[in-house]
């Protein structure tokens, strides 16, 4: 029983101490007091009628933002989605680039062999030929042409076609397009 009337006169000391320095900072008069009283009546009117608080236009707002940050990050990521779909088409035409690059390269590289071949079978035909006749039929052949046959000929039989050509203007043109076909 003791211990409880201790407890009561706290109580009542600090509830002393309270209003006498609420008193004192001037918060402990009737004005604070009719002040306190109305807003708690304005709260309890506020929620009454259903209005919402002040705060409620700054959260409408923050939602409004969040909401449109969301939509922003919903487009992001299907533009990502379609930037790594185009990047996957892009992998495949590049992959299919490159086959037919191959293929190409492929094909040219049979077709240089087979021209090649034939003009080898032409440089041995003009080889066994007359001197004069061979520089008769080199001579009806464009000079690139006629130059890259007389490269694959030997040297000595060269020398006897390109002394057998009577158009002297045509064999100055094969021999520089043989000089630039030399290896350097």
């Amino acid at each position: 029983m003791k211990y409880v009337l201790y407890m009561v006169v706290a109580c009542i000391s600090f509830l002393g101490a309270l209003a006498g320095m609420l008193a004192v900072t001037g918060n402990l008069s009737s004005e604070a007091l009719q002040r306190v009283a109305k807003s708690e009546e304005a709260v309890t009117e506020h929620k009454a009628a259903g209005k919402e608080d002040p705060l409620g236009p700054l959260a409408q707002s923050l939602k409004q933002k969040e909401d449109t940050l969301k939509k922003q990050e919903q487009e992001l990521k299907e533009r990502e989605s379609r930037v790594e779909q185009r990047e996957k088409e892009l992998n495949q035409l590049r992959t299919e680039l490159e086959g037919i690059r191959s293929e190409i390269n492929t094909s040219l590289d049979e077709a240089d062999s087979e021209r090649q071949k034939r003009l080898e079978t032409v440089a041995n035909t003009l080889a066994a030929m007359d001197p004069d006749k061979a520089a008769g039929s080199l001579s009806v052949m464009p000079e690139d042409e006629a130059a890259a046959i007389l490269n694959l000929v030997e040297i000595k039989e060269r020398g006897k076609i390109m002394d057998a050509m009577k158009d002297q203007e045509f064999t100055s043109r094969v021999l520089q397009a043989l000089q630039e076909a030399q290896p350097k």
